[in-house]
């Protein structure tokens, strides 16, 4: 609650008291205003924890958002970023048998493209159950995630009927 509200409250919470202590003709009136007070202090209470809970939720969703932005520039996956890149260069327009009989030949190129559509499996999870922000991961992802899936996509829906 904003400071400027408990001092408001403070100084009604006295002037209730000393009209309690001193106007004893209006007691019942000042129990009732006591009481309804105490309900709206506790109101805005409640308001104020709400509004700062789906703060801390929306700051989290977007730290995991972040971490996954970072995983993706990350060294490790900066290599294999080149090498998925290199590998749908190589096998943009093919048939799925031909994508697949390249990437048999090319184990580093397989492991790249997996690695990749395993992250975005794991950011659309983690958009779908709630873990991670939306709107900050689809700004980001959406380009590479279109690229990868749109140059691979019957060779990706073939290679989930095998596995």
């Amino acid at each position: 609650m904003e400071a400027y509200w408990w001092f408001i409250y403070l100084g009604v919470a006295i002037i209730l008291s000393l009209l309690f202590q001193f106007a004893r003709g209006i007691r019942e009136t000042v129990i009732f205003l006591g009481t309804a007070l105490a309900g709206v202090a506790a109101i805005i209470q409640l308001q104020s924890q709400s509004f700062q809970t789906q703060q801390n939720v929306r700051h989290n969703k977007v730290t995991v958002s972040f971490s996954y932005i970072e995983k993706w520039n990350s060294p490790p996956l900066s290599d294999k970023l080149r090498t998925a890149a290199r590998a749908i260069d190589s096998v943009s327009g093919k048939s799925p048998q031909e994508i697949e009989a390249f990437l048999a030949d090319h184990d580093t190129a397989r492991d790249a493209l997996i690695k990749v559509f395993n992250l975005f499996e794991d950011i659309g999870l983690a958009i779908r159950t709630g873990y991670a922000d939306n709107e900050t991961l689809c700004q980001y992802f959406s380009e590479p995630a279109l690229r990868y899936f749109s140059r691979l996509r019957p060779w990706l829906d073939n290679y989930r009927s095998i596995t």
